[in-house]
């Protein structure tokens, strides 16, 4: 039996074993119950669940037209709040991913105001923080597409301030908003930053934010990705390495590896690549074939297409 556990760690199937009985097991777990605009919504599958998450990554309408009404300067402040919390859920995926510690336990130490009440977020926090027998692959789905909310929340800062439009006066009366994640109330217009960046290269994908990713390589195989603006080529022979457009290679080691300009990192880039984030990227090697790719950046990581079939 030992021997049947090596070879499939060797090929990276015990991974993906993993992940299925867990799906398995998530299966057949008790139904999720939440109540949301005073409606309570049970979900009695995991897929249910992750389908009613999916449509809140967008930011709505009334957010965009307050964004327009704010100055530069608040436009600017918004973004840093954000970038913030996303290296402080970034760290809690890294967390659970290195130690096991349940997303659950750690984010209760953040609290929930830090989450907004767009899409009903900061309520959907609270209960799964306080539902009892949830299992945690809930909370991290939340989790997860919570950061591509704040991505999609960026991405709007940054239109609207290369547009020029931090002055804009809105088209209807709003009230105050003088915090970053206050509530609003309206339809969907805007998705994440993905689709722009795809035009201009439609052979690169952005991966999900706060998703592991399983990514497939032959021996000797290469691949090029980008971290944010930053060409770096991902490959493995006798160990995976990452070597940046500079030349400089980095190896990665057995386990979770954290990759970013922060010196705290596994692997820490030069801190003059300036688009890369503080923490950027979680690589995981699963064995001879295949690593699991995390992004916990606001500015994306890019890898081909063809690399995620």
């Amino acid at each position: 039996m030992n021997n049947i556990l090596l070879n499939l760690n060797e090929d990276g199937t015990l991974g993906l074993l993993a992940k299925l009985l867990q799906a398995v097991r998530v299966r057949f777990s008790a139904p999720l119950s939440i109540t949301l605009s005073n409606r309570e919504l049970r979900f009695r599958r995991f897929k249910d669940f992750k389908f009613s998450m999916a449509p809140r990554t967008a930011v709505p309408a009334l957010r965009f037209n307050t964004l327009c009404a704010h100055t530069r300067a608040e436009l600017e402040s918004e973004a840093s709040t954000i970038h913030t919390l996303e290296q402080q859920l970034g760290r809690i995926l890294e967390e659970h991913q290195r130690h096991g510690i349940p997303c659950k336990v750690l984010l209760k130490k953040l609290g929930v105001r830090m989450f907004s009440k767009d899409h009903d977020w900061r309520a959907i926090f609270e209960q799964l923080g306080n539902a009892r027998g949830v299992r945690d692959i809930y909370t991290r789905l939340a989790l997860s597409t919570y950061l591509k909310y704040l991505a999609s929340r960026q991405e709007v800062i940054r239109q609207v301030i290369d547009l020029g439009r931090s002055t804009v006066q809105p088209t209807q009366p709003l009230p105050a908003d003088k915090t970053a994640f206050a509530p609003d109330r309206s339809t969907v217009i805007f998705n994440a930053g993905e689709t722009a960046e795809k035009a201009q290269d439609p052979s690169l994908c952005r991966l999900p934010q706060g998703e592991a990713v399983f990514i497939r390589l032959e021996n000797g195989e290469e691949i090029s990705i980008r971290l944010a603006k930053v060409h770096f080529s991902l490959s493995h022979d006798e160990d995976w390495s990452l070597r940046a457009d500079n030349g400089r290679c980095y190896t990665l080691r057995a386990g979770v590896n954290s990759v970013g300009r922060g010196r705290d990192n596994d692997i820490s880039v030069a801190p003059d690549l300036r688009t890369v984030s503080r923490k950027h990227l979680l690589a995981e090697p699963l064995g001879l074939h295949g690593i699991l790719l995390t992004d916990v950046s606001s500015c994306g990581t890019y890898i081909p297409t063809a690399a995620m079939a």
